[in-house]
């Protein structure tokens, strides 16, 4: 049974590490947001979360963004993109929260 549980793993194991070496693409359909240029305060888009606003009539999609994914960087900035369809999303072009010193 020990024999069986261990090859069961590695198995699940290998299928795993093998979607990781697929190349990703992504679908233009996809409501994904991306960052901006190199030097933008949302070079790198995570987090994001959505909401219906019913005085609008729309969708509202806030994320946190960074100019360095993994660095130093923090803190972070918070974001808001606008949709009618939640499919083409429109980021407002500053933050709307930012941190002070």
């Amino acid at each position: 049974m020990k024999l069986f549980a261990n090859t069961l793993f590695c198995l699940l194991l290998a299928t795993q590490l093998s979607f990781a070496q697929w190349v990703w693409t992504k679908y233009e359909g996809n409501p994904v947001l991306s960052g901006s240029g190199s030097s933008t305060w949302d070079r790198h888009v995570m987090g994001p979360w959505v909401i219906v606003n019913a005085d609008s009539n729309r969708y509202e999609m806030f994320f946190f963004a960074s100019m360095d994914a993994w660095g130093p960087e923090p803190p972070y900035r918070i974001g808001v993109a606008y949709s009618q369809d939640k499919i083409n999303w429109t980021k407002h072009p500053d933050p709307i929260i930012s941190p002070t010193p």
